[in-house]
């Protein structure tokens, strides 16, 4: 197998602008029998403080302190009030989920062709988590997402909130490709795939385009590390497509509600016995374990993928 261009390349630097992460939910309980639209946004340098800020306005939305003297910390403590509802139809509407990055960051002259080469990498994957969202909740990105200050992308709905990981996932490939687009890559990127057939595959959730569009994106999915970096600031450093992999079989054979929706409260630290204890996500897959036997959450992921219900092939190549 041929080295990877960015093993020999001295400008593939790890660096670090801020990724802003916007979604929102629904919180149904006493007093909202139909619930009430809230819209959550997270913005670090970093994807643990994305989460961090995220969860944070999550807590608040759902949540209240109540003085407690039995409570060590400052004698106050939350208490869960509402549930949020990630599938209700209000969060599935275009604008609802985006990522954006400022233009300026880390793009550099690359910024028209950023968003196309987020569309490449980072939307197929957006289908693969969630193949039966609703048409017209998520859209390629055209010349109205590039704004005077930002670069904004709708490739993805809020079935990212289901997990820290998620979240994690796509701000940290959104930061990669804008690397990527620093040093030069944007031309060999998008040479790789017709875009017509990106953007439909995008706006129509085709899963089976999907699958193909990542065969012929894995290289700059899966990257090596950069100098400055470390396994733990990369999404799929080598050997982590698999896990990939195990998430798109999962989904496909049992669809995001019963491989996510498990996992939302207790990895967010929003029922009572981490309410008040949660403290944060630390990388990508801390939420989902780093090594094969992982933690639970990540072995029910890959039992899953395991299943023996039939259904379409899982991505190869």
């Amino acid at each position: 197998m041929a080295a990877h261009p960015l093993q020999k390349d001295p400008r593939w630097c790890f660096l670090q602008p801020t990724v802003t992460v916007k979604s929102s939910f629904v919180a149904t309980g006493p007093g909202q029998p139909k619930g009430h639209t809230h819209s959550v946004t997270g913005a670090s340098i970093c994807r643990e403080g994305t989460i961090y800020d995220l969860r944070l306005k999550i807590l608040r939305r759902v949540a209240r302190q109540e003085e407690d003297p039995e409570f060590s910390w400052r004698n106050r403590r939350w208490r869960l009030l509402y549930k949020a509802d990630l599938e209700d139809p209000r969060n599935k509407q275009a604008g609802r989920t985006t990522l954006s990055i400022h233009k300026g960051q880390a793009v550099g002259p690359a910024n028209r062709k950023f968003l196309h080469v987020a569309d490449a990498i980072m939307g197929p994957v957006g289908v693969l988590i969630n193949p039966d969202r609703p048409e017209g909740c998520c859209r390629a990105s055209t010349a109205r997402n590039v704004g005077t200050r930002e670069l904004v992308w709708h490739g993805v709905d809020n079935t990212i909130l289901y997990t820290p990981a998620l979240v994690a996932m796509f701000a940290g490939l959104y930061r990669q490709c804008a690397l990527l687009c620093k040093i030069g890559y944007a031309d060999e990127i998008l040479g790789l795939v017709d875009r017509t057939w990106v953007r439909d595959t995008i706006n129509n959730s085709d899963a089976e385009s999907a699958r193909e569009i990542i065969k012929k994106m894995r290289p700059w999915i899966e990257v090596p590390v950069p100098r400055r970096g470390h396994r733990d600031n990369m999404v799929f450093p080598p050997g982590y497509f698999s896990r990939l992999e195990q998430v798109s079989r999962a989904v496909d054979k049992h669809g995001p509600h019963t491989v996510f929706s498990k996992a939302f409260s207790k990895s967010w630290g929003l029922i009572p016995s981490n309410i008040n204890t949660y403290h944060g996500t630390r990388g990508l897959w801390t939420a989902w374990g780093k090594t094969k036997r992982g933690t639970a959450a990540y072995r029910t992921i890959a039992e899953l993928s395991r299943s023996r219900k039939r259904s379409r092939p899982a991505i190869r190549g």
